[in-house]
């Protein structure tokens, strides 16, 4: 949940506060504070917040005039009821320059009046706000043309909550066997779908409690096997952290391979560490994990003999929509064609088609403006919502960014069907 302030002006800021989906006023709610980053920073201001009505409750924010630029917070910290603990919860405020209007020329020249700048061509473009109605022009063409799909990105090393992967070798870069921990990346989770929360337990994750197992070093990745003489283990995570406000149903992936048939795996996930439910039950009413939590993962292996080859554990994923609407909208322009002549006559040949869409911060505000997080990275690739690809998936290749004016305007990149023995197609969850 981001907003927009302007340097100089005031701006509001709202919390709104849920018990099971419903507005409700927490017992505590203390002084909001104003940061200038999403972990620690200095404190800017204090303001008192105001209740507006039931769960809803404002701060007013006098943006200083000697503020920089960028990205800034408004922390909040509540209590729901007297028994329980302190929550903390920080949101984006993009802070931005206010646009005055251009200094006038104070001479003639050329018998030109004053304040005219036809001649200066950068600063007619800026004036007339050229880059802002082209962005517009675009954005409007989208929503009311564009094809809903979902993209999944690779993560990268300055993504929150990556680890490097067990399956890097020193002596190859090829992994022992298939790796399902980063799907070739070296970094776990791998991929993330767009505008959803993924979180994960691997083989290697900090915090695990191992019962009757152990982390397999001798291949890579690693895997989290049975002890030898043992029929049943278990592996339980530490508390995962998750933002779940909108109550969104989870998906899952388990992957481990049970080696023998007459093997099995069941896993079960609880909020308190102490009641434990069927994962297939997740999205169950009373049993969802929503709000701002903690989740527990446990999983139990199982062989029917000790002689039997263990069951290898290597991740668990669990991920949710963090909006409404977790997709992008992707548009393809006329086909472009290319005349030649040969000696039957005239012929036009297909020169490829592209696709394009807006910059990433269009679909989700936490992303900053014209920021490198805003694009779309190669071997990206995507899966469309509705039509008659739906399900289908496409990687994404030649990518283009236009900044001719100054501004991330759109993005384009021609895309192919990934084929049934691609990673996108099968593994990537």
């Amino acid at each position: 949940m981001s907003v927009v302030g302007i340097i100089g002006n005031e701006i509001e800021l709202y919390a709104r506060f849920y018990d099971t989906g419903v507005l409700f006023d927490p017992f505590e709610i203390q002084d909001v504070g104003i940061y200038d980053a999403d972990v620690g920073g200095t404190l800017l201001d204090t303001l008192t917040p105001i209740r507006i009505s039931t769960g809803i409750y404002q701060v007013i924010w006098d943006i200083s005039d000697s503020l920089n630029q960028g990205k800034y917070y408004h922390e909040w910290t509540w209590r729901a009821i007297v028994s329980l603990n302190l929550k903390v919860q920080r949101y984006i405020i993009n802070v931005l320059p206010s646009i005055a209007a251009p200094t006038p020329q104070l001479e003639i020249r050329n018998n030109l009046a004053v304040g005219y700048w036809g001649r200066n061509i950068s600063q007619r473009i800026q004036c007339e706000q050229i880059p802002n109605k082209v962005k517009v022009l675009l954005s409007d063409k989208l929503l009311s043309m564009g094809k809903d799909v979902y993209l999944w990105q690779q993560v990268l090393s300055t993504t929150s909550g990556v680890i490097d992967c067990s399956c890097v070798k020193d002596s190859t870069e090829r992994a022992d066997t298939t790796c399902s921990s980063c799907y070739g990346i070296k970094l776990i989770p791998g991929y993330t779908k767009f505008n959803h929360e993924t979180i994960y337990s691997s083989s290697i994750s900090a915090g695990l409690t191992l019962t009757d197992i152990s982390l397999n070093t001798d291949i890579k990745p690693h895997r989290l096997l049975l002890d030898d003489g043992v029929t049943t283990g278990i592996i339980e995570s530490g508390a995962i952290s998750f933002y779940n406000p909108l109550q969104n149903n989870w998906d899952y992936k388990v992957d481990i391979a049970l080696i023998v048939s007459t093997n099995t795996v069941t896993t079960e996930f609880s909020t308190d560490d102490i009641t434990y439910f069927p994962i297939t039950e997740i999205n169950d009413d009373g049993k969802k994990p929503v709000g701002i939590d903690d989740i527990y993962i446990k999983i139990t292996v199982t062989r029917v003999s000790t002689t039997d080859r263990s069951p290898e554990f290597e991740i668990i994923r669990l991920r949710h929509a963090i909006t409404d609407q977790p997709f992008i909208k992707i548009l393809r322009p006329q086909i472009s064609e290319i005349p030649s002549w040969t000696a039957y006559g005239r012929r036009s040949e297909n020169v490829g088609e592209r696709f394009w869409t807006m910059p990433l911060d269009f679909f989700d505000s936490n992303i900053q403006l014209d920021s490198s997080d805003a694009k779309i990275l190669e071997n990206s690739f995507y899966e469309r919502v509705t039509g008659i690809n739906v399900g289908n998936r496409f990687v994404t290749t030649k990518l283009n960014y236009n900044e001719e004016f100054t501004i991330f305007t759109h993005q384009s990149f021609e895309s192919r069907k990934s084929q049934p023995n691609e990673v996108y197609t099968n593994l990537v969850f």
